[in-house]
This record gives C-alpha cells, sequence and structure tokens, in this order.
C-alpha cells in the first residue's frame, strides 16, 4: 500500500502530503488586511502553550478547514466549517522562530494536497485575547488554521515542499524546513543586510543596537523606527534657536547639539502623542506598541467586513449571484475584496436568463456562461447547484 495509514480513520495519505506542517514563524507584517501583525518568538510560545493547556491537555484537536470557514460559523456567516484536518500536537523550531505542528488529515484533503489542488495553510492568530479558563491576557494563540491556495503568509513552507524534504511526510519535531543550513543560520542582521546591500554593522548602527543585539531586539527597532522615522526627520528639518536655558529645561547639558534638543522634544511630544492615541483606542498608557499596532488591526479588519458586506449585497441585488451563496461569494471577499469586485463586475445579471429560468425543461438546465462556470470553481458549488436544480 503507498503512502502513510492514519490508524485511527484508516485513511490512506499519499506520500506527499506531510504529517508535520510550519503553522507561524516570527516577523513583522504591516499591510495585513486586517491590519498590522507581529509575531515575536514569545508569542510562539504563547501560542505553544495555550494549545497544550486547552487541547492537548484533553487530548482535543485544533481544526484545519477550508478557506476560514471556522471563522465565519462562529460569527453565524456561513452554516457549516467542514475540517480538512487536526492538529495534534505543536512544537517549536529554529530556536523557537518557528512554530510546528503534526497534523491528520482527513480523506479528502489528503487527496487534493496529494494532487496539488490544495498547497499552502493560512493561520489565524488571536492577539491579547482573555484565557477561556483564567480570563489572563494571552499574548497570542492559534484560533485555527486554513487549507488555501491564496495564503497571506507566503513565507510558510508549502505543503508540497514540506513533504519533499523528509520523502514522504514523515517529519518530526526534529526535522528542519527546506531552507538550506545558511539560510537557517543566518541572522536578522545579515538578512537585512543582504537585502539593503548593507553589512550586519551598519544595519545595526542605523537602528540604533549593538551588532550582536538578538532578533527579537532588531524586530522591535524596526517597528519603531518604521512608525516613526518620517515624522522625525520633518521635524529636524525645521530651523530652530538652541540656549542653554532650553538644553537645561530639558534636562541637556549646556551647549547640547541642535539636533540633541529637537530629538528630546520629540521624544516629548510623540509620548504625549501616542498616550491620546492609546486613550482613543481604549487601551492603558503602559499597552506596548504591538498591543496598539493590533488595536488599529481590530479597526481596519472591522472596516474590511463591512466592505466585504456592501460588496456582497450589492452583488445579490443586482441579480449577479443568488441568496444562497451570499456567505461563500463574502468568503471570497474578505480574502480578496479587490478580486471579487473584479469578478462580480464582469458576472451577467441572473434575472436576465431566458424564460425558463434556471429550472430544467425539455432540454434540461440550461449551459452556464463561462464567467459562471470560473465563479463555481471559486465557489466548489456544482452546475445544478449554482443553477438551483439540485
Amino acid at each position: 500500500m503507498d503512502g502513510q495509514t492514519n490508524a485511527v480513520l484508516a485513511v490512506e495519505v499519499p506520500a506527499d502530503v506531510p504529517e508535520w506542517v510550519m503553522i507561524a514563524h516570527i516577523g513583522a507584517w504591516r499591510g495585513h488586511p486586517g491590519g498590522p501583525e507581529v509575531v515575536t518568538p514569545e508569542m510562539l510560545q504563547s501560542a505553544l502553550s495555550y494549545f497544550d493547556r486547552h487541547y492537548k491537555v484533553h487530548a482535543a484537536d485544533l481544526t484545519i478547514d477550508y478557506h476560514h470557514q471556522s471563522v465565519l460559523a462562529s460569527a453565524g456567516r456561513v452554516p457549516k466549517a467542514p475540517a480538512a484536518g487536526w492538529i495534534k500536537e505543536m512544537v517549536l523550531r529554529e530556536n523557537g522562530t518557528e512554530l510546528w505542528g503534526r497534523v491528520m488529515w482527513n480523506a479528502d484533503a489528503a487527496r487534493e494536497i496529494g494532487a496539488r489542488e490544495f498547497r499552502y495553510l493560512s493561520p489565524v492568530f488571536r492577539f491579547n485575547a482573555s484565557d477561556r479558563v483564567t480570563a489572563e491576557p494571552v499574548p497570542m494563540m492559534i484560533h485555527s488554521v486554513a487549507l488555501t491556495n491564496t495564503p497571506f503568509l507566503t513565507e510558510l513552507e508549502s505543503l508540497n515542499e514540506v513533504a519533499a524534504t523528509d520523502g514522504g511526510g514523515n517529519t518530526g519535531p526534529g526535522v528542519a524546513g527546506t531552507r538550506s543550513e545558511e539560510d537557517e543560520s543566518m541572522t536578522l542582521f545579515e538578512a537585512l543586510g543582504a537585502a539593503l546591500g548593507k553589512t550586519p554593522d551598519e544595519v545595526a548602527s542605523s537602528l540604533g543596537l549593538e551588532a550582536g543585539a538578538e532578533d527579537k531586539a532588531v524586530a522591535e527597532a524596526l517597528i519603531a523606527n518604521a512608525a516613526h522615522v518620517k515624522e522625525l526627520e520633518a521635524r529636524l528639518a525645521e530651523p530652530m534657536v538652541v540656549n542653554d536655558a532650553i538644553s537645561g529645561l530639558l534636562g541637556l547639558e549646556k551647549g547640547a547639539a541642535e539636533k540633541a534638543v529637537k530629538a528630546k522634544i520629540m521624544g516629548l511630544q510623540l509620548h504625549a502623542g501616542t498616550s491620546a492615541v492609546r486613550k482613543k483606542l481604549g487601551l492603558d498608557d503602559a499597552a506596548d506598541d504591538g498591543a496598539v499596532l493590533n488595536a488599529i488591526g481590530e479597526l481596519q479588519t472591522q472596516k474590511h467586513e463591512i466592505d466585504a458586506e456592501a460588496l456582497t449585497a450589492k452583488a445579490i441585488a443586482e441579480g449577479k449571484i443568488a441568496p444562497a451563496h451570499r456567505e461563500a461569494l463574502f468568503q471570497m471577499a474578505l480574502n480578496d475584496l479587490d478580486a471579487t469586485e473584479a469578478l462580480v463586475n464582469s458576472l451577467q445579471s441572473q434575472t436576465d436568463a431566458p424564460a425558463h429560468g434556471n429550472k430544467p425543461g425539455i432540454g434540461g438546465p440550461r449551459a452556464l456562461t463561462e464567467t459562471e462556470s470560473k465563479l463555481c470553481d471559486q465557489l466548489h458549488l456544482k452546475p445544478e447547484e449554482f443553477l438551483g436544480v439540485a
């Protein structure tokens, strides 16, 4: 018998379908549709600890669904969220910079991955949520993971590439990914230097860090600098008369350089400004930058959902899709609003269909247009389901 066999479900898994998959790794993604996301080694450890406390200890599994349907189902936007597989175990790899999971795949998902119909995973992060038992804040947890072909985190290993590393999906906690040893040992300073054409020491100096600073400190400095560098540059360019009295009031030595005085004033203004922002977001004054970014991200997520809902309602009102397909189109709009809008605009109104409509007549149901066929492929619908004759 080819492939691996899951003893629990007796599911035959193709040889190129991985058992261990990468779920997350450290980094900062400021362009996420739902808002900026910052993942540190501490957050990965938090996600692992949460899984062990609430899943592993009870022999429970974390779901891998299709296209984030678990998120939509929990909000009442889809009637069900079938699982593609179940995460039974999590471990940290690469010195705590990667989070991996051991998966028990369902039969359909295993076949689809083996046939390369699906190749990627997309995790759903929850930041600073309350622990369901203790109510203590949890820096990060994994709500669910989705099987998809349009992931936001393209840095995660493709499912087929993961399997290729160990000859058939038999990876374990000690197995590295597909990156070379050179990539695995490269520090964040070295990676940034390679991308910018600078030496690691030059990168460290530009961030105000020591050359041997840990990756976590580098990531935090990048986030802070990206948020404030433009404002600082603009203010430092303004003319200013400096005297010893001003320097003394600011706690600086007499004869302080003009830039030092300006930087001190900017620091005071920046603190006052970010304090006001925190209050607007309902956060404590002591909340760190990550909490601010995540709160802003929540607001952006709400706007994204409103835009997706408006597009879905418009498509139904214009007769582009049937009301029964509302949730499927809404999900597509959440994943890629611009592409979904372009697809909706290309559809013909179903109210303009021939007099016999979608119902089967002497010649059977009408044939789908090319655009309608593409929509069926996107929504995973059969032609008769789309026409409402199933």
